[in-house]
């Protein structure tokens, strides 16, 4: 997968960890082991996946008014309303054939 993207195993590996740490991809261990969506993917929304990559100073950095114009707040103030809205199953296939662990 990581040669599909374009980026480094270990590169690839952060970026789980961070998904795994929010509850958004589960891991599984040993020969056949390797990653797999934590829910639904109805139940994951791209928003989630976004915000998990941002550390606490981009979130607050928003909404702040010297730093910010309220236009450009209202824009991400949209963004957001709309990526808490799509799913990956919405997105993508995945929702008619994904097994969830259990």
């Amino acid at each position: 997968m990581h040669q599909k993207l374009g980026i480094s195993v270990s590169y690839l590996e952060q970026l789980l960890a961070v998904l795994r740490q929010k509850e958004i991809v589960a891991s599984i261990r040993g020969p056949g082991g390797g990653y797999l969506l934590a829910r639904h993917p109805d139940s994951i929304s791209a928003g989630e996946i976004i915000q998990a990559f941002q550390n606490e100073s981009q979130k607050s950095s928003d909404t702040k008014a010297d730093e910010l114009s309220l236009m450009w707040q209202q824009f991400c103030r949209e963004t957001w309303q709309y990526l808490r809205r799509r799913t990956l199953g919405q997105m993508t296939s995945l929702g008619s054939v994904v097994r969830m662990p259990g």
